[in-house]
C-alpha cells in the first residue's frame, strides 16, 4: 500500500474586504470621539480633536472614493453591456449577408475575393469590423454587386442599416474604454485613498499602545476590529 502524501495545510490569508475596512474605520473614529478617557488619554500624546478631525477626514475621503469608483465601475459594467449586445447584433447580421453572398456568388469567386470574403470570417474583433465595414462600403458603391443581392434580400436599405449598426458598434466601443478609463483611474484613486487612511491608523494605533498600555480594555475597543 502507497502511503498517500500529505495535503499541505493553506496559509491563513487575513483579508479585510474595502467594505469591512470602511466599517472599521467608522469604528474607531467613532471610539477615538466619544469615549471620553480614550479621547483624554490620546490627547495628552498629541491626538487632540484636531488631529483626530484630521483622521476623520481621511476616512471620509477613503470612503467618498469608494463610493465613486463603485459607480464608475458599474457604468463600465453598463457600457460594455451596451457594447458587447450592440457588437453582436452587427456580427449576427454580417454573417448573415455574408454567408447569403457567398451563395449567390458561389460561380463567380473574383466577386468574392473583390468582397474579400473568402475563407471563414475573422475570430478577432478588429479584423472582423474592418472586414464588415468594407464588405458593406463596397456594396453601397458598388450598385452592379448589389442589385443582385435583393433575391436575398440585401438591399440598399439592408447596407445603410448595417452601416448604422457598425457606427453604433465604434461609438458604444469609445464610450466602454472611455468608463473603463474613468473606473480605473477611480481605482487608483480608491486605493490611494485606503492606503492615506491607513498610514495614518497605523501611527495612531502606535501611539495608542502607549498611551493605554494601563487601561487593555480600552486600547482594544481600538484595535480590536482591525
Amino acid at each position: 500500500m502507497t502511503q498517500e502524501t500529505p495535503t499541505p495545510k493553506k496559509r491563513s490569508v487575513n483579508y479585510i474586504s474595502n467594505e469591512q475596512a470602511l466599517h472599521n474605520y467608522e469604528v474607531v473614529f467613532t471610539n477615538l470621539i466619544t469615549q471620553s478617557e480614550i479621547k483624554t488619554a490620546m490627547a495628552e500624546y498629541g491626538y487632540d480633536e484636531a488631529k483626530v478631525n484630521e483622521g476623520k477626514e481621511l476616512y471620509t475621503a477613503a470612503r467618498s472614493a469608494y463610493d465613486n469608483n463603485r459607480s464608475e465601475i458599474a457604468q463600465s459594467t453598463a457600457a460594455r453591456t451596451a457594447f458587447d449586445a450592440q457588437a453582436d447584433t452587427l456580427f449576427n447580421t454580417y454573417a448573415t449577408h455574408r454567408r447569403h453572398t457567398k451563395v449567390y456568388y458561389r460561380r463567380q469567386p473574383e466577386i468574392i475575393k473583390q468582397l474579400n470574403i473568402n475563407g471563414q470570417l475573422p475570430r478577432a474583433f478588429a479584423a472582423r469590423l474592418q472586414e464588415a465595414q468594407n464588405f458593406y462600403n463596397l456594396l453601397a458603391g458598388t450598385p452592379a454587386l448589389l442589385t443582385p443581392l435583393a433575391t436575398f434580400k440585401i438591399t440598399t436599405d439592408t447596407v445603410k442599416e448595417a452601416q448604422k449598426q457598425i457606427d453604433s458598434t465604434l461609438a458604444l466601443r469609445a464610450e466602454y474604454f472611455r468608463e473603463k478609463g474613468e473606473s480605473q483611474d477611480a481605482t487608483k484613486v480608491k486605493d490611494a485613498a485606503f492606503r492615506a487612511i491607513e498610514m495614518w491608523l497605523s501611527d495612531m494605533f502606535a501611539v495608542a499602545r502607549i498611551a493605554l498600555e494601563d487601561t487593555p480594555q480600552l486600547l482594544e475597543a481600538l484595535t480590536k476590529v482591525i
